[in-house]
């Protein structure tokens, strides 16, 4: 969100809330107690932290006790929420002119990157590779649609930050 604020602010673009881009897991803590797991219930930011800290944001309505349904996120669902994330993608604007900057974890970004070029793989079927793409903090990659086709510009470029900034 942070991230989102500068651009939208220096570049004089909209900001918008996706939660499909949040990062693998969701928001969950777990901890023991008395020798057994316990995992309270965590919702995220609510719509009023959202207005009074990120007046830019444009987001749909969700639950006044927050944006996410509580606790850990099932490694089964990360696929179809990344696949949810590109039909909206092309469906608002894959056939236009729109120039789409996605900002997101480095684990969801993996994600995106097994279903773009792992096409031929359904998503009930577990994909072979399963590990990150590296994706250092504050890089950049790019995809162009090209007449409906996907093209895999550049990833993880930096060089824009100096070398003690690049994790």
């Amino acid at each position: 969100m942070q991230t989102g604020v500068v651009l939208a602010e220096r570049l004089g673009l909209p900001l918008v809330a996706l939660p499909d881009l949040h990062e693998l897991g969701g928001i969950y803590l777990e901890e023991l107690v008395e020798g057994e797991l316990k995992e309270p219930i965590l919702h995220g930011h609510t719509p009023e932290y959202f207005r009074q800290h990120y007046p830019l944001l444009q987001f749909n309505e969700f639950p006044a006790e927050g944006w996410w349904r509580g606790g850990r996120e099932a490694r089964e669902l990360w696929l179809p929420r990344a696949q949810r994330l590109l039909t909206y993608l092309f469906e608002r604007h894959g056939e236009s002119d729109d120039h789409v900057a996605v900002i997101t974890h480095a684990g969801f970004y993996s994600r995106l990157f097994q279903l773009i070029f792992r096409p031929a793989f359904s998503l009930s079927e577990e994909l072979p590779f399963s590990g990150l793409i590296v994706f250092n903090n504050c890089a950049i990659s790019r995809f162009d649609v090209i007449e409906g086709r996907l093209f895999f510009m550049y990833h993880n470029r930096a060089e824009f930050l100096p070398d003690e900034m690049i994790t």
